[in-house]
């Protein structure tokens, strides 16, 4: 529900689904089975999901970090996931960094 909410919502229909809610609240994601939104046809209760924009916010960097850190790290156990980096960076921008270190 959360990635139809709002990866779909913006994407297809440029703007959040009207059940996806952006709020602080205590956890980053949480779902709430009724009492924030109705359907707009019948009236009847919507479910919702709620995002805490801040906490979400420190989960992201948090995992950027870690996902540079482990590109940066030579340990050969990462050479599939620098693999995988080059290739696509190279598929999406035309720069071939296949040779990169």
């Amino acid at each position: 529900m959360l990635y139809h909410a709002f990866r779909c919502g913006i994407v297809h229909e440029a703007h959040v689904a009207p059940y996806g809610l952006v709020n602080g609240g205590v956890r980053v994601v949480e779902f709430r089975p009724s009492g924030y939104t109705h359907y707009a046809a019948t009236g009847a209760d919507c479910p919702a999901v709620v995002i805490n924009p801040w906490l979400l916010h420190d989960q992201v960097k948090a995992a950027l970090a870690g996902y540079v850190a482990n590109l940066k790290d030579h340990d050969a156990k990462f050479n599939e996931l620098r693999d995988k980096f080059k290739h696509k960076f190279t598929e999406s921008f035309g720069v071939d960094i296949q040779g990169a270190a």
